[in-house]
């Protein structure tokens, strides 16, 4: 009998403790199919003296099955003809009859035997009735057989188990487990993955398979093929690298229940081809100081100016063209408007929504003389226009020292005196101000 006095945890403070005894606290728990009641009482008196005791009581709940063999939910590759009931109370052996356990709606035919105090009854068959591979399913009705205590009938018990003589495995997989997916990422691949028998295609869905690695990489669709014994995913890598492919246990499935054991396999996508460096075809002409430029619009490469040699004369009087493509140089016809052409600074700006190539300032050889004259190429049309608006600095003898493009706007970065001193000025120009 559980106390009826309200009182707060142990440790806590108790406003109605009386002097008698410390007070009672009362504490609920539950295991398998008993309830657990505990509390601590100070008013039993021992030795003229109360104090703290513990006490436990355990009120039988209900009269249930707490396992079994075969286990529910487990694999077994034999046929059973013994199945073991283990109870949470001793059972009235009397009131058990070999027909209160059937396996799929087959009952026992043999007298069942007890063990472990009566809390275990084993059932038993001449033949097993498990005959086909697949699902098998466990019953004892409610009430088929009462607890020895005080009478109480059983709750139902159901449970299944399943039967496969061989269990669900990969066998291969293709590209093989060490090998190659290619062509070279970016790219959707096939993956397919073998088995020892033919699964169920309810069972087999794209999020069976974990991808993991520097890859990256997804799964984008599945189909079940050769019968039933392959799974064809599609995977996508936008990277090479390595990969893990894996498929958790039981997620495919034989008969319904028979789960593949787990698989993992370590894979490589293969990447793109290394960055290597290759000969190409000569200039025209060999050359000195002149400008290289790369022209986005048609994905070609133009060298602006120079001359074929040091010293004086020599100057290039057309811009030269190489196409990547193709692998080859072509003289371009448009003239270049003077010979003043060494040591510009070039680069590509955009006026009125056409790109174009500017060139500023140049030397010419033969005088050692600079100019500030502007131009611009279009590798298009293949002409050239002089601007009406000089570089100053190329007017007072300066060439252009570095020079860079930001916002659509070219940067001429110090300069050159010549043969006297640098130039440490920065200057803007405007394509159309």
């Amino acid at each position: 009998t559980l106390s009826d006095v309200a009182s707060p945890l142990p440790l806590q403070q108790d406003p109605f403790i009386v002097t008698e005894y410390v007070g009672d606290y009362d504490y609920g728990s539950a295991i398998l199919t008993k309830h657990v009641t505990s509390w601590v009482d100070g008013r039993v008196i021992i030795s003229g003296a109360s104090q703290q005791d513990a006490f436990t009581d355990r009120e039988l709940v209900g009269f249930a099955v707490t396992t079994s063999d075969p286990a529910c939910n487990s694999i077994t590759n034999t046929q059973p003809t013994d199945f073991i009931i283990n109870l949470s109370d001793a059972v009235d052996t009397s009131t058990v009859q070999a027909s209160d356990f059937t396996v799929n709606g087959i009952p026992s035919n043999l007298p069942p035997t007890f063990a472990n105090g009566d809390t275990q009854i084993t059932f038993h068959y001449s033949s097993s009735p498990v005959t086909a591979e697949g699902s098998q399913t466990m019953d004892i009705p409610a009430g088929a057989f009462n607890r020895a205590s005080d009478g109480m009938p059983n709750f139902e018990f159901t449970c299944t188990f399943c039967y496969a003589v061989t269990p669900l495995q990969v066998t291969t997989t293709v590209p093989p487990v060490g090998g190659t997916f290619s062509p070279p990422a970016p790219g959707n691949y096939q993956y397919d993955v073998n088995f020892n028998q033919a699964v169920d295609p309810a069972s087999v869905q794209t999020s069976d398979l974990t991808l993991t690695g520097n890859v990256g990489g997804s799964v984008t669709n599945v189909q079940v093929i050769n019968g039933g014994t392959t799974a064809e995913f599609t995977l996508h890598f936008d990277n090479g690298g390595s990969v893990s492919a894996s498929i958790g246990a039981g997620s495919i499935t034989v008969n319904g229940c028979n789960g593949n054991a787990a698989f993992s396999g370590m894979y490589t996508v293969e990447g793109p081809a290394p960055c290597s460096w290759s000969a190409g075809p000569d200039l025209p002409s060999p050359g000195v100081r002149f400008v290289g430029v790369f022209f986005p619009a048609n994905g070609k490469f133009y060298v602006m100016g120079g001359r074929a040699f040091d010293g004086g004369g020599g100057e290039f009087t057309n811009p030269f063209e190489y196409d990547p493509i193709n692998n080859s140089w072509t003289t371009k016809s448009a003239a270049y408007p003077d010979n003043q052409v060494n040591n510009m600074g070039c680069a590509v700006l955009n006026d009125s929504g056409t790109d174009y190539i500017y060139c500023v300032g140049g030397s010419e050889s033969a005088t050692s003389t600079s100019t500030g004259r502007v131009f611009r190429y279009d590798p298009v049309a293949d002409s050239i226009t002089t601007i009406p608006s000089n570089w100053p600095p190329g007017d007072q003898n300066i060439l252009p020292g570095g020079f860079s493009v930001f916002n659509n706007k070219l940067y001429i970065l110090g300069g050159f005196n010549i043969n006297v001193s640098m130039d440490d000025r920065i200057w803007e120009f405007t394509p159309s101000p």
